[in-house]
């Protein structure tokens, strides 16, 4: 008998051993220190001080992780948003990054160093283990294939996640003043690019400064070369399309695709397309813009200041404008309209085609893993910790934090956003649509060479420093030389089959 008990006593024990052991195990595998290069400024998101909501409450989602895993520890590096590109590229290629990036992905770092980027494309078949879908790919609110896309990733692949807001909203608008406007007689916010002249042109004889510009940083003039460019480009996305056997659907150009309409003649720095969007451009700024858009002062919110009536901005400005407690005036939003056959011959599109989000929402932050995460032994809690913040109960917890507010394709907005204020301010976002007939293809940033060309050389015509048949020629070249650099970086290309356009 009591031989008996010992034994079981013995088996007990064992149980309890192996218990014990399963459970020291488990936090094991989630043991050590992870390094997250952070966006902005920690230090303010950790005092509550910063203004950008999105980045706040995944800094807190971190920390949260951070708590559920003792053996675990996170450390913030913060990671200044200016020049944060050509930073990111040079730790990339240097092999200097932390385990985990926030960073959007861009061209700027990835173009010939996708392979120093951890692919996460085989993990979203299997299960997160935070979620409640059957694969971690369900769990995104949007396509991962479209959603965060850059022409250096592989058609396909995914290596960029993060959260999202799953309402199809418009990324960026133009906020305007409506004290402004009124003042400026104008009754009606702009549809096309002909009225949004003219606007301009009322708000200056009421001795406003129309819009907000800036050269000196920012994609300010990317994104209006981009607005106007997607539109007057049209025609070459079509030839671009028809010859590849692909659909027309949205952000679908990729590097290759450009680098063949270069290398084919579909798309030059001189063709009358590329032409029309600088001398759009130069219109708008010498009708709207601010006098100092070469150098504007890096310190001051010109829209805020009421130093210009309307500015150009995402969906992430809005809680700064709403909340602001100097400002003293009332704001909407629009997008950037529609170009017409009025302010352009070679315009053709009849639907406006604009930034925005697809496949169940826009994009609020995202994330990478450098392959240098694998080689030091970290990818297990790097991977833990990105399906901690994308499961669907997390972008949910993110959710609760946002404006404009997460808002299911199928609801309707005024369901949601009562007050006729605050629809003002948030109209542009929704109004047009987002949908794969209203995004953009991907052309529409003409800049596509490294050094920023186009935008270089259309601050010289439009200083007029050459004549737009220089800037056509010059860009030319430059375009040129992209596409032949790129063909040679790309030996996987198999440039012998490239259609013919």
């Amino acid at each position: 008998m009591q031989g008996t008990k010992n034994r079981l006593l013995s088996m007990l024990f064992i149980v309890l051993a192996l218990i014990i052991a399963t459970s020291v195990s488990a936090q094991d595998e989630l043991s050590g220190e992870l390094t997250v290069s952070f966006w902005g400024n920690v230090d303010e998101y950790e005092a509550g001080l910063s203004d950008n909501r999105p980045w706040e409450a995944t800094y807190n989602l971190i920390k949260e992780w951070d708590e559920l895993h003792p053996n675990a520890t996170v450390t913030f590096i913060s990671q200044p948003t200016d020049g944060i590109y050509d930073r990111v590229r040079t730790q990339l290629i240097s092999g200097t990054l932390p385990d985990v990036v926030a960073i959007y992905p861009n061209d700027t770092f990835l173009e010939g160093n996708i392979d120093l980027v951890y692919d996460l494309t085989p993990h979203l078949s299997e299960k997160n283990p935070y979620g409640e879908f059957d694969t971690w790919g369900e769990e995104f609110w949007y396509d991962l294939t479209l959603g965060l896309r850059s022409g250096a990733i592989p058609n396909g692949q995914v290596y960029f996640v993060g959260n999202a807001l799953p309402s199809n909203i418009g990324q960026l608008v133009i906020y305007y003043n409506k004290t402004a406007f009124e003042e400026a007689g104008i009754t009606e916010i702009p549809d096309t690019y002909a009225e949004l002249m003219s606007a301009c042109d009322s708000l200056k004889a009421a001795g406003w400064t129309p819009l907000f510009a800036d050269a000196a940083a920012g994609p300010t003039l990317g994104w209006y070369s981009g607005w106007i460019g997607e539109q007057l480009l049209a025609p070459d996305v079509t030839r671009i399309f028809d010859a590849w056997g692909r659909p027309e659907a949205g952000n679908y150009i990729d590097e290759q695709m450009m680098m063949w309409a270069i290398d084919k003649g579909v798309v030059t720095g001189d063709n009358p397309y590329v032409l029309e969007t600088a001398r759009l451009m130069n219109e708008m700024q010498d009708r709207c813009w601010n006098e100092d858009w070469q150098a504007s002062e890096g310190t001051v919110e010109y829209f805020l200041t009421k130093r210009v009536a309307m500015t150009h901005n995402g969906f992430w400005g809005l809680p700064q404008y709403i909340e602001d407690p100097t400002r003293d005036f009332e704001f909407g939003s629009f997008v950037f309209p529609l170009i017409t056959k009025e302010s352009s011959d070679l315009a053709t599109l009849e639907v406006l085609r604009r930034y925005g989000g697809l496949e169940g929402g826009e994009i609020g932050n995202s994330f990478m893993i450098p392959t240098t995460t694998v080689d030091n032994g970290k990818l297990p809690l790097a991977l833990d910790l990105l399906q901690f913040l994308t499961a669907r109960s997390g972008n949910d917890q993110w959710c609760e934090t946002q404006f404009p507010p997460c808002i299911p394709k199928d609801q309707a907005v005024e369901e949601v956003i009562t007050d006729p204020i605050v629809q003002d301010q948030v109209y542009g976002f929704y109004n047009p649509p987002m949908s794969p007939e209203t995004s953009v293809r991907g052309i529409g940033n003409s800049d596509w060479t490294p050094d920023g060309s186009f935008i270089r050389l259309l601050g010289l015509y439009m200083n007029d420093d050459i004549t737009l048949e220089d800037f056509g020629a010059q860009l030319q070249t430059e375009y040129q030389r992209l596409a032949e650099k790129a063909i040679i970086d790309h030996p996987d290309w198999d440039t012998a089959a490239w259609p013919e356009p």
